[in-house]
């Protein structure tokens, strides 16, 4: 059986995995996206573009997640590693990149659909 800091290692973990995987996805996305935009201006393609590096930042700062967690289980050989700094900055460096990222691709969108 499981302890609550073992799962809360791997809940942490898999978070963590997941916004790795859908800021690959969304940067994909963002490639397709360009073709849909009707009369792409500079300003929606600077914020496409912008939108793209917060996404690549935030799968950098979840491999040092992952980095710092492989590391410190293998320093302490306990579960007890979730609120170290070198765990909890990156990570939320992870979630600030996705969150601007996200941000910034749906005003993208909207200043492209809607000429502001």
């Amino acid at each position: 059986m499981s302890s609550p800091r073992e799962k809360s290692v791997d809940v942490a973990l898999e978070v963590t995995k997941q916004l790795l995987t859908i800021s690959a996805a969304l940067i994909t996305a963002l490639a397709t996206l360009i073709k849909f935009f009707p009369n792409p201006n500079h300003f929606s393609l600077f914020l496409l573009s912008l939108a793209a590096f917060m996404f690549l930042g935030a799968i950098v700062s979840g491999i040092f997640v992952y980095g710092s967690a492989v590391d410190e289980l293998r320093r302490e050989n306990s579960f007890d590693i979730v609120r170290k700094k070198s765990i909890v900055l990156p990570a939320y460096a992870q979630w600030t990149f996705f969150i601007a990222g996200s941000l910034l691709m749906f005003l993208s969108m909207l200043v492209a659909f809607t000429q502001i």
